[in-house]
């Protein structure tokens, strides 16, 4: 089930514009799978993007390497999983874990 969050606004600046979104929910029995190979806890721009995910996702599990992040993708049951992996580990973890069926969608960041 979901969790009520504040909805949404929208700030403007003298020369640009931007949309500030506050998800209305946190997504339950969602598992969020980020595979990096430069992800570092004690770099504050990962911990940012961390903090903010979890506003959305209540489980993130992250890796840093191709294997230990298939194994434990195999062994997710009960639970839709999500996918954020670099744009370097892509070409090579796609082929491997895309018709999962508990992976629901890969986002790829480059």
């Amino acid at each position: 089930m979901a969790k009520s969050l504040p909805v949404t606004s929208k700030n403007a600046t003298d020369s640009s514009s931007y949309t500030t979104v506050k998800l209305s929910q946190i997504v339950e029995n969602v598992r969020l799978i980020w595979l990096d190979a430069n992800i570092n806890r004690s770099n504050p721009d990962c911990c940012n993007t961390l903090t903010r995910l979890r506003r959305i996702v209540s489980s993130i599990d992250t890796f840093t390497a191709i294997d230990p992040c298939v194994d434990f993708l195999k062994n997710v049951r009960d639970e839709k999983a999500f996918m954020i992996v670099s744009g370097s580990l892509s070409e090579k973890v796609i082929p491997i874990v895309h018709s999962m069926a508990q992976l629901d969608s890969i986002f790829v960041f480059c």
